[in-house]
């Protein structure tokens, strides 16, 4: 076991389940296992070890198998995230799910893109309490979210779509569509 790294564990009660799918405010600041769970990740990938499937699919149980996912990859939870057929999630990619994130097959998501499905409060006193707000984020057929890409909560991007470098997407995206900058 990598010694940069202490696992935490920590049990949601159901009045957090609730507000996390309800998109109320709640407390966000509890740490995930998917911690520990990425730096073991990270570090069969470097050994070339056999753990890493069984790793992966414990840390991301419902994406596909057939999805790539490089070293430094970082996701809150895992478990949230669903689907990805034939996808690529690229060295530094990060993926906030404390919501669910649906993938459509052959997402290829590039360095540094980042699907959040969390947001803090704008007051100030609210924010230094540790409230967040969790939203779903649904992803369609064939997308590719390139370098520094910013996907926010709430948001659905239809198929067939490609976001330019650097772009924050804080809207739906329809299919068929390239938004750059």
């Amino acid at each position: 076991t990598p010694r940069y790294y202490r696992k935490i564990k920590i049990t949601l009660s159901a009045m957090d389940i609730y507000k996390i799918e309800s998109s109320q405010w709640w407390n966000g600041s509890e740490a995930s296992e998917a911690i520990g769970l990425t730096a073991e990740l990270s570090e069969a990938m470097r050994s070339s070890s056999d753990d890493y499937t069984q790793i992966r699919a414990k840390l991301m149980p419902y994406v596909s198998p057939t999805c790539l996912i490089c070293n430094g990859v970082f996701v809150a939870y895992g478990r949230n995230v669903i689907g990805c057929s034939d996808g690529f999630m690229n060295t530094n990619a990060s993926v906030l799910d404390h919501a669910e994130v649906r993938i459509g097959d052959s997402l290829f998501m590039a360095p540094s893109a980042v699907i959040t499905t969390i947001g803090h409060a704008v007051d100030h006193d609210k924010r230094a309490a540790g409230l967040v707000q969790a939203k779903p984020v649904t992803i369609g057929n064939n997308v590719w979210l390139c370098a520094n890409v910013t996907v926010c909560p709430g948001v659905t991007i239809g198929d067939n779509v490609v976001i330019g470098a650097g772009v924050t997407v804080r809207s739906d995206v329809p299919s068929n569509t390239v938004l750059l900058q």
